[in-house]
């Protein structure tokens, strides 16, 4: 495969993340679902990391990879999960979350971590803003589906999954990334083995629907996808990879539509024009602002 195409099959990937967690989800409550994928992924990780001989972490390094994955995974997978079990459209789910590269941006630079946005990147994170409200606030049928419980699951998770990006690229840089995605899985199956333990009943219907849900879960998602991103940073398609995952909520959007028959709106169209808009906008500023880097 060339690697003109490894970011589109990434994004495409991920993309199924929402529609699994919909598909998973009528047979199983949300932290269940993710205490078993997370039971396969962390053995899973943990022989990838002896195959490829990654260095072992130190205590202070498995603390910071702990904390990036209570974000990254536990509030951001949690969240997902729980938004979609409590009837949130998929699209809209992934809509919400899929801003992140623009509160990212909008944040970093009080925190002392970017730089001022410059004036592209302000209409791009205006641009971004506008479009979710017009799909959170519209009327009709889709309102129905956006419960109080499922728009604050999306808010933490887009939250959480915000953090911990800041939080990685402040103190868990430069920690290998195999090592480090391991202990990120072992603190999110901490954590949801807790939800389910203290939240939930944990009973499954062991059906071909959730086993299917389940294993497309843990090897497509929480292992291919992550094996792509690894591959892309080898080849340094990564600084490109944000400007695909624009792609991500018009593709879950459509994949919901055409599998479980969630309306496509016109505003709903309109909302993703805005947000895919405004986070390309917020690319681009940002691309501008780099120094060209030499071929050497």
């Amino acid at each position: 495969m060339q690697a003109t195409y490894i970011p589109y099959l990434f994004v495409l990937l991920w993309a199924t993340g929402f529609v699994s967690a919909k598909w998973g989800l009528p047979y199983a409550e949300p932290f269940t679902f993710l205490s078993l994928r997370m039971l396969l992924v962390v053995p899973l990780f943990a022989l990838l990391a002896i195959t490829m001989k990654r260095p072992r972490l130190n205590a202070e390094q498995r603390r910071q990879q702990m904390i990036t994955g209570i974000g990254t995974h536990g509030l951001y997978l949690g969240g997902v999960f729980y938004a979609i079990a409590a009837g949130m459209p998929a699209g809209i789910v992934a809509l919400i979350v899929g801003v992140q590269p623009l509160l990212t941006a909008l944040v970093s630079w009080p925190l002392g971590i970017g730089s001022p946005l410059r004036p592209l990147q302000w209409i791009g994170v205006m641009l971004g803003l506008a479009g979710l409200g017009v799909v959170v606030l519209q009327g009709g049928k889709l309102s129905g589906h956006i419960t109080g419980a499922g728009l604050t699951a999306s808010i933490i998770a887009l939250l959480g999954i915000s953090g911990a990006t800041l939080w990685q690229s402040v103190k868990g840089g430069k920690t290998d990334l195999i090592s480090g995605g391991l202990w990120q899985y072992i603190a999110a199956l901490i954590m949801f083995l807790i939800a389910a333990f203290t939240l939930e009943t944990r009973e499954v219907q062991w059906n071909p629907n959730f086993i299917g849900a389940w294993m497309w879960s843990v090897f497509v998602l929480s292992l291919a996808a992550v094996l792509l991103w690894l591959y892309m940073l080898k080849i340094g398609e990564a600084t490109k990879v944000t400007q695909y995952l624009y792609l991500t909520p018009p593709t879950t959007a459509v994949m919901a539509y055409l599998l479980f028959d969630e309306p496509l709106t016109l505003q709903t169209g309109l909302g993703v024009a805005l947000v895919v808009a405004g986070l390309y906008m917020a690319r681009r500023g940002a691309i501008a602002r780099k120094p060209a880097l030499s071929k050497a």
